[in-house]
């Protein structure tokens, strides 16, 4: 579990499942390009446990 503030910039590997919980603006750069068939929608996982 990471605290994330203003300023920070955040890489997240391929193929790591995450979550995150509060406001939050995202600039979401993605290589591979986004595929929906590996999206997990939050409410069908238990990240958030």
């Amino acid at each position: 579990m990471y605290n994330v503030e203003v300023g920070n910039i955040i890489e997240i590997p391929n193929n790591t499942e995450f979550v995150y919980v509060g406001k939050m603006k995202l600039l979401l750069i993605m290589n591979p390009a986004f595929d929906e068939e590996n999206y997990i929608d939050e409410k069908e996982n238990d990240l958030y446990d």
